[in-house]
């Protein structure tokens, strides 16, 4: 298997027919090449051996979503570094939680990226809190 170090891809833009951008890849996320389609039933059956302690589905979960959701979350938040960091706290989550997911109530997909989603309100509320006792410490 080998790690693919960058991201091609082509816009098209209105002033040219083609246009190409490189993206490098993030530090810490793999970007696998020949990867398998990520596909629902594979990823129930990843989740359920996490749930019963298998690392290695916990790391083929990994490989497959977390470049999606450190993308989304940096979009949302602005922040890489902190996106990286609530990747990491929700694969920490799954491992203790992955017993707790039911496939009749959506894809593993969608059920990860509200546990990103989820933990990203939590750190935002706790920074806004904080920021707030600070405020108060400094008017004292």
């Amino acid at each position: 298997m080998r790690w693919k170090q960058e991201i091609s891809i082509f816009l098209k833009s209105p002033s040219t027919s083609k246009s190409f951008m490189t993206i490098q890849r993030l530090p810490g996320i793999p970007y696998l090449m020949n990867e398998e389609p990520s596909s629902n039933e594979n990823d129930v059956l990843l989740i359920q051996l996490a749930s019963a302690g298998d690392v290695g589905a916990l790391a083929k979960l990994y490989d497959r979503h977390a470049p999606l959701m450190h993308s989304v979350l940096t979009q949302k938040l602005g922040d890489a570094s902190e996106s990286q960091d609530i990747v990491h706290d929700v694969f920490v989550k799954l491992h203790s939680k992955s017993a707790m997911y039911n496939p009749a109530l959506g894809k593993p997909v969608a059920w990860l990226l509200t546990m990103a989603r989820n933990t990203a309100i939590d750190k935002l509320r706790k920074r806004a809190t904080h920021q707030k006792y600070l405020n108060k410490q400094m008017e004292r």
